[in-house]
């Protein structure tokens, strides 16, 4: 072979290893781009089925005025459903409002940060909303005199409040997942 032809053909494998490189780079940014959205919208849909569980209390409300509590508990009851709803909802929109492939993966970055951030404002919401219901709503039922009433109150808090830990925690572990996702693109 002539050494001209040896550094041409040579010239035109870089060129094809650096278009593989390219290539490479682009397909993985949007492999990352790909699992962010995925994890975006699960995150958005588990809040929004969660915000159906605070539509639920108004719904309940009755029940607590059926055993004999006062109706300002079944109104608090109530509200603080509606609000928890909205609270869900309002934070679903947050999340999802964002494309992650229009944005550079810094500001993406950014963004799965701040969601992170209010994911853990909606949890010491949702526990002082919690903590303003359970209060007067265990007193009340306290008040009454019912042994099995209050058991099965105090009963009902606690698997509630289990079913609701591991509902936080599986979302704080795809949002974390959301910001790993984005960190690791920034890396590469």
């Amino acid at each position: 072979m002539n050494p001209e032809d040896i550094r041409h053909n040579w010239q035109i494998l870089n060129q094809k290893i650096d278009m593989l490189d390219e290539r490479t780079i682009a397909l993985a940014q949007e492999l990352t781009f790909t699992k962010a959205k995925t994890l975006q919208q699960r995150l958005c849909s588990r809040y929004r089925n969660q915000s159906l569980f605070g539509l639920l209390l108004p719904v309940l409300s009755p029940i607590i005025v059926w055993v004999g509590l006062p109706v300002w508990v079944a109104i608090l009851y109530g509200f603080i459903g509606v609000c928890l709803a909205i609270i869900h909802l309002w934070f679903a929109r947050f999340v999802d409002r964002t494309d992650f492939t229009a944005m550079p993966i810094v500001e993406a970055m950014a963004y799965a940060a701040k969601v992170l951030k209010m994911q853990m404002k909606i949890k010491r919401t949702g526990y002082l909303l919690g903590a303003i219901i359970a209060a007067p709503l265990l007193y009340e039922i306290w008040s009454l005199g019912q042994a099995d009433l209050f058991i099965s109150a105090v009963a009902g808090g606690v698997i509630g409040g289990f079913i609701g830990l591991h509902k936080q925690r599986v979302n704080n572990r795809i949002a974390r997942q959301l910001v790993e996702t984005l960190e690791n693109d920034i890396r590469q």
